[in-house]
């Protein structure tokens, strides 16, 4: 964009003191004709930053939930397909439930048994023919044997692990026949969700000019020659670059690191992106508008809509 400018003033310059001779060659001219450009770029692009920041590094995110067995077994059936829209509660895979369904029905026929010896006690304590203590521990067994039972269910659900929400499946890499167990690292599948939101890192200059609501406009590097308009969603709070975590070590007065940028996430709101196929991880070039003064927004906007051109060929 800048060299663009910068060619288009030369030109002028060469128009009006060179070709048409519009303009004499002198001292005072020379040094106007480079001194303006310098001062324009200059409180140009520092009103710009200020009150039109960029981001040319906006990803499209999603959160997504790695999906681990809560119950150990062989996986029996994988139902859900990789990259298919899926519905909240839809099956993505079942593990045998063999053993599962075999303890739910036997805890549930011992706690059949120990109401019955409960009823028993019970009756026994009230004719003096048994003692209190030996219906206290029927009535205990019979509530051990509940929660046994409710343990025992939730392990059978738990053969059947369902979508917790709508989205898709990647990265399916299980099959039937392999083993499960609940442990962190050993994640069957990653699951997608359909809450996606585009996030970008601007400079700490616009920050106290930034808020929810605000305007923004997205070129995207998968649909150029288009401008998408959007809206700030939320401004992290937070940054990575003050992070401190809990360790033997005093904290240092000299950080190693650089200043970080301010992530903001920014929601689509122009109808035209309802069309695109975009994956998440999709990069972007972001402005947020941060105030009406109109000149500026039109340049900025200006730059973006030459910059998403520019896609075509440099990208």
């Amino acid at each position: 964009m800048l060299e663009l400018i910068t060619a288009i003033y030369g030109l002028g310059c060469w128009l009006l003191f060179k070709k048409f001779r519009l303009i004499p060659i002198n001292d005072y001219t020379v040094v106007t004709a480079v001194l303006v450009p310098i001062v324009v770029y200059f409180f140009g692009f520092l009103l710009l930053n200020m009150h039109a920041p960029v981001a040319k590094d906006v990803r499209l995110t999603a959160p997504v939930t790695p999906i681990i067995a809560l119950v150990q077994g062989h996986v029996s059936e994988v139902v859900a397909e990789p990259n298919t829209p899926l519905k909240k509660g839809d099956v993505l895979l079942k593990i045998d439930d063999t053993l599962y369904r075999s303890r739910l029905e036997q805890v549930q026929a011992q706690l059949e048994l120990a109401k019955i010896r409960l009823d028993q006690a019970t009756k026994l304590a009230k004719r003096n023919a048994g003692t209190e203590f030996d219906r206290q521990g029927a009535e205990a067994e019979v509530e051990r044997l509940m929660a046994a039972v409710d343990e025992a269910e939730f392990n059978l659900a738990n053969c059947t692990i369902v979508a917790p929400a709508d989205g898709m499946v990647t990265q399916e890499l299980v099959r039937p026949g392999q083993f499960v167990m609940p442990m962190a690292f050993s994640q069957l599948m990653i699951f997608v969700h359909n809450e996606q939101s585009w996030l970008g890192s601007f400079p700490q200059q616009a920050l106290q000019g930034m808020a929810n609501g605000e305007a923004a406009e997205l070129a995207i590097t998968a649909a150029p020659g288009h401008v998408f308009s959007a809206q700030v969603e939320r401004v992290v709070p937070a940054m990575g670059e003050g992070m401190v975590a809990a360790s033997g070590q005093p904290i240092k007065g000299a950080y190693d690191r650089a200043p970080g940028r301010v992530l903001v996430m920014i929601k689509m709101t122009d109808e035209r992106a309802a069309d695109l196929k975009l994956p998440v991880g999709t990069d972007a070039m972001a402005t947020i508008f941060t105030t009406d003064r109109h000149l500026l927004n039109l340049v900025r906007g200006l730059i973006m809509r030459i910059k998403s051109w520019e896609n075509w060929i440099f990208h």
